[in-house]
């Protein structure tokens, strides 16, 4: 992986190959895309992730396959764009169960503070450290399990997120629901991306999209 740090603390400070990578995506978005504050980014506060964000999975910890894998690129390496949030921290050292963990993760993708609440094709990045994926794989839950528990379980009273917002960028199907029933936070199960990142330590992460925008995983060429 040229490096790049999937372990113990990946998303902080520590490794030089993840900060260069971030911070030379970050000066191309401000020196070529134009992203510079008040002028091509209008962003309210900002935040310190646009220092640099980057991050590798823990291939040889997940129970799994690589994340490039499951969404179908065949290649022996591959880096996703995902625009999102700052990573919002699931903590759960009890639970011995997949829905126990996974219940907590749901209770973090569920509430109208975030970008994305209100799009149905939003994405959310869940991180699992590799002792939750362990507890989920060893239960024989694949990926696509749970993603779709997490489709199940992270919704809202429809009547709270029309309250909260007035205009909801939802897929037909999501428009009739009544406002007592339950609405997914996003429009369909492949929209949650499940990756294994971390070390030990029953800590895992929720990265909601950016609004409307969406991932992209493309192979890297040797």
């Amino acid at each position: 992986t040229a490096g790049y740090h999937g372990g113990l603390g990946a998303f902080g400070p520590g490794s030089r190959a993840n900060a260069t990578t971030g911070r030379a995506l970050r000066l191309i978005l401000l020196h070529v895309a134009g992203a510079t504050p008040g002028d091509g980014d209008a962003s309210t506060q900002g935040g310190p992730a646009k220092y640099g964000f980057c991050v590798a999975e823990n291939l040889e910890a997940s129970p799994w396959t690589g994340y490039a894998a499951s969404v179908g690129v065949d290649a022996p390496s591959a880096v996703t764009i995902h625009c999102g949030e700052a990573p919002h921290n699931v903590h759960d050292m009890e639970s011995s169960a997949p829905t126990g963990i996974l219940d907590k993760v749901a209770s973090a993708m569920a509430t109208t503070a975030q970008n994305n609440a209100c799009i149905s094709q939003g994405e959310y990045l869940v991180a699992l450290c590799p002792e939750h994926a362990a507890t989920c794989a060893d239960a024989g839950w694949s990926r696509g399990d749970v993603a779709s528990y997490l489709f199940q379980r992270a919704r809202l009273p429809v009547g709270e997120l029309k309250q909260a917002f007035g205009h909801r960028a939802w897929a037909p199907w999501m428009q009739a629901l009544q406002d007592g029933d339950a609405a997914p936070m996003t429009g369909h199960p492949d929209n949650i991306r499940i990756m294994v990142v971390g070390g030990a330590g029953r800590h895992s992460s929720v990265i909601p999209s950016w609004g409307m925008t969406r991932s992209v995983t493309i192979p890297i060429e040797p």
